[in-house]
């Protein structure tokens, strides 16, 4: 009776009992080849068939599962009216995740290079010697004439008191404030992909020396109201004007004003000898962007670790900046008789950077965040120091370039504190650290040779230390 059950059922007329076996384990996938695809099916969906069995078991208890941190996303409670955010489980597929979008205001201070050097000082040079050689007026040639000058040929007049110096635009230093911007695509296997920029304001320092030192004292016939620069070598373009200097020894009469500025013409030669202003600045730029991949390392209810790699761009921008004016003796100034020496350097740095981002979630929906870092860079320097005239294209100019290449590693931490208030939202605030190393700097950034015009550049060590503070939106 058996056997007849056996033959009467469907694919399976026909068959000897041994041959009614295989094809029973064939059927049920009973076979060695049919178990190992029950396991592999089971392994790669083993999230779905977990969370279905959870919520079939939850239905007959009459319960429903609760949702964990390292769970399955639910919907988000409360529900906002705003296009945040969805309910997709994170490993439906590669493709199930979201756009994110961020934005926050950062406020950095950076290293100023700049060191001591001596710019402009009381008093001038007589370069003809006609500034305070006694002379007469010749009635009857019109003309003043001077007694020999060779005694006074070269003479310093003033104290040589130290009225500007680079270190006046060292610091203290400023915060600057700025802005980043980050977007990105979170995959559903937890693994993103952010493209970030942060712009920082300029960081500008100045200072300024006159015609008048402290306490108005002038000194002995006013040589300490005039300043100078030790600039040589530069063109006759440069000579600026050629009354700005009064001889009062006048030693016959008349001794009017009109004989005591002829006798001196030419004294006070050159734009940074005999001038009445000096000012200076340094301004400093920065700029950081980069393409990051995060790889979720480990992960449990309270805990994530995480590798983050990527390439990365940081652009520090230096600029110098000296400009003296030579009034006359009328007080009158012109693009003639002022001259700008500028030294630029820009340190463009091309890299990858490696970290590790760690994250504690404290309850209540904050979340503690360390990311510690370093980075290798390719850093192209462009440094460029120039003479011209205060009018622009007017006169020649002197100049060099240089290009340097540099190898500059960095390292990088942030320490900060996430909130996330509803789903989709997070408010974060940190504190970040960068060092890069080896960059280059002009930290005496003036050379006094007009003609060959070939500052120092040297390796520095820059520092940036600030405070981010800003929002994350999940679509």
């Amino acid at each position: 009776m058996q056997a007849e059950r056996q033959s009467s059922l469907p694919g399976f007329e026909g068959l000897v009992p041994g041959e009614k076996r295989d094809r029973v384990q064939k059927n049920l996938g009973l076979t060695s080849e049919g178990v190992m695809s029950k396991m592999t099916f089971l392994s790669r969906n083993r999230g779905r068939v977990i969370a279905c069995i959870t919520w079939f078991v939850a239905g007959l208890v009459g319960t429903s599962p609760t949702t964990g941190r390292a769970d399955e996303i639910g919907p988000a409670d409360p529900v906002l009216p705003l296009p945040l955010y969805h309910n997709k489980p994170d490993n439906f597929g590669l493709f199930d995740g979201g756009l994110f979008f961020a934005t926050s205001f950062a406020a950095y201070k950076q290293t100023n290079p700049i060191s001591h050097q001596g710019v402009a000082y009381r008093g001038f040079t007589d370069v003809t010697g006609t500034a305070r050689v006694p002379y007469v007026y010749n009635p009857v040639t019109n003309e003043t004439e001077n007694a020999p000058v060779a005694p006074f040929v070269g003479r310093f007049y003033g104290s040589g008191e130290e009225a500007l110096n680079t270190d006046q635009v060292s610091g203290p230093g400023t915060m600057n404030p700025g802005i980043k911007i980050s977007a990105g695509w979170r995959f559903g296997d937890r693994v993103t992909v952010t493209a970030s920029w942060m712009w920082l304001a300029d960081a500008t320092y100045t200072s300024s020396a006159s015609n008048i030192p402290a306490g108005s004292q002038i000194g002995a016939n006013y040589a300490d109201s005039f300043l100078s620069a030790p600039v040589y070598n530069f063109y006759p373009e440069y000579a600026g004007p050629n009354d700005d200097l009064y001889n009062s020894n006048g030693a016959s009469t008349p001794n009017t004003i009109a004989n005591g500025i002829d006798a001196a013409r030419g004294a006070g030669y050159g734009i940074w000898n005999a001038a009445e202003v000096f000012t200076q600045s340094f301004t400093q730029r920065a700029q950081f962007a980069d393409l990051l991949c995060r790889v979720p390392v480990y992960e449990n209810e309270n805990y994530r670790v995480s590798g983050v790699v990527g390439p990365k761009f940081v652009w520090l921008w230096e600029k110098y900046m000296m400009r003296a004016v030579d009034y006359n003796i009328y007080g009158e100034s012109n693009g003639e008789s002022q001259a700008v020496y500028t030294n630029i350097v820009s340190n463009r740095m091309y890299g990858a950077v490696l970290a590790c981002q760690q994250e504690w979630y404290m309850g209540h929906g904050f979340a503690l965040n360390l990311n510690l870092g370093g980075g290798m860079y390719m850093d192209i320097v462009k440094a460029r120091a120039r003479y011209e005239l205060g009018q622009k294209f007017l006169g020649p100019v002197s100049k060099r370039s240089r290009t340097l290449y540099e190898l500059a590693p960095s390292l990088e931490g942030t320490v900060g504190v996430g909130w996330y208030p509803f789903e989709g939202i997070e408010l974060n605030i940190g504190y970040n650290l960068m060092g890069f190393f080896n960059t280059i700097s002009s930290r005496h950034p003036i050379d006094f040779d007009f003609g060959t015009v070939d500052p120092a550049f040297d390796s520095q060590t820059r520092w940036f230390s600030g405070f981010q503070a800003g929002f994350a939106l999940v679509f």
